[in-house]
């Protein structure tokens, strides 16, 4: 085991690159947000967040959550046993349980060990006969 930490999905560049990395090592999830614009924060010297208000995020945050839940809910109730990477733009995590995470960086499809992850995209699932 080990104790990381992950950017937040609002001061990312690149929202969908950050949801694959946290797909690819089991993170959780997380954003900053405010009840107030960010525009309050003009003028301080608080210099970390660009967008954070909440009314404008709440649509994808539920969305990456609800996904995250869905896909990657059995997966990540259990170790972390291995890790490969595919090429230069795609890796699969495997779980105690027999779960494998397949996370696809890349601009089109790929076919991995029988499964197709889409463009820019991540899923799981027990393989045939596996637990889950």
């Amino acid at each position: 085991c080990a104790d990381y930490t992950s950017a937040a999905g609002n001061t990312v560049a690149d929202l969908t690159e950050q949801v694959l990395r946290w797909a690819e090592y089991g993170c959780t999830p997380y954003f900053i947000v405010t009840q107030e614009s960010t525009r309050q924060l003009v003028g301080s010297s608080y210099t970390e967040l660009f967008s954070s208000e909440y009314a404008m995020w709440s649509d994808r945050i539920r969305d990456v959550c609800r996904t995250f839940a869905e896909r990657l809910g059995a997966a990540r109730q259990s170790p972390m046993t291995a890790h490969r990477r595919i090429g230069d733009t795609a890796a699969c995590v495997t779980y105690e349980n027999g779960w494998r995470v397949y996370v696809n960086y890349a601009d089109e499809a790929l076919d991995v060990d029988g499964v197709t992850v889409g463009a820019r995209d991540h899923l799981a699932g027990a393989p045939e006969g596996g637990a889950g």
